[in-house]
């Protein structure tokens, strides 16, 4: 039995002397990948997978990988939008659920290479890329931001745009109501082009108050906002070519009286 001597220091704490040919007691192995950070791991996911915010030695660098590609709403995939040849890849520190909690961290290589991978300290990030010219700098467009993932793949469409839409619950009276009080469950998003064509119907969640839109090609549309159904009409909304986001600005949907 190892016996330990204690001493009482006069200040009030107190701490316990080993006998010099004895051993400190052992304590267990660090093991990574058992979802348990221990002794000197930074993180540990419970796997040893690298490029998933915690790397497979559960150090304080993880490496993301992320590949993109442009397309067409045809499908056609080419390396670059034409005539340009840098990609940043941007990494944006978030707090779950959806709090930005940190500067964003910028990998700049060159567009061809189709592929980056990223070292970063291991937590949750967005992930977009952004295209550019070296020689003018002029900026094609930036990708919608996805939560990152090992192997992200994000893709710029080079014939298409996004809309988010910001949705705004009124009673007949003007006051605000949140969607239980309003007994809303989805709002729908209905774009018409206005040269005629086809609508393009999207929906999300109420609760989420925005939603951002399948790829919509460049023009301009009539969007109808309905929640149930209200329906709240805003013409004139213009899709820029580039994958960026086109924001109409909170719509009022006025609930009938009651909800």
């Amino acid at each position: 039995m190892l016996r330990l001597t204690c001493l009482v220091l006069i200040a009030g704490s107190s701490g316990c002397w080993l006998p010099e040919d004895a051993e400190p007691p052992s304590t267990p192995p660090d093991v990574c990948g058992d979802g348990k950070v221990t002794g000197t791991e930074v993180c540990d996911d419970g796997n040893l997978v690298d490029g998933d915010g915690c790397s497979s030695s559960c150090g304080r660098v993880a490496a993301f990988q992320t590949h993109w590609q442009t397309s067409s709403l045809a499908g056609a995939l080419q390396a670059c939008p034409v005539g340009f040849d840098l990609v940043d890849v941007i990494l944006q520190p978030v707090r779950a659920p959806d709090v930005l909690d940190g500067p964003e961290i910028v990998h700049t290589v060159d567009c061809a290479d189709g592929v980056a991978e990223t070292e970063v300290p291991p937590r949750l990030y967005d992930v977009s890329v952004r295209f550019s010219n070296r020689t003018t700098g002029e900026i094609y467009g930036e990708t919608l931001p996805e939560r990152a993932t090992t192997g992200q793949l994000v893709t710029m469409y080079t014939d298409a745009g996004f809309a988010r839409v910001t949705r705004d619950l009124r009673s007949s009276t003007g006051q605000a109501l949140d969607c239980q009080a309003a007994v809303v469950a989805d709002l729908v998003a209905t774009f018409t082009p206005a040269g005629g064509g086809a609508p393009i119907v999207t929906s999300f969640p109420c609760a989420a108050a925005t939603g951002i839109t399948p790829p919509l090609g460049a023009g301009v549309y009539d969007l109808e906002l309905s929640a149930r159904q209200q329906v709240t009409t805003l013409t004139g909304v213009t899709i820029d070519p580039r994958s960026v986001l086109t924001d109409p600005g909170p719509i009022a949907i006025t609930m009938p009286p009651g909800t």
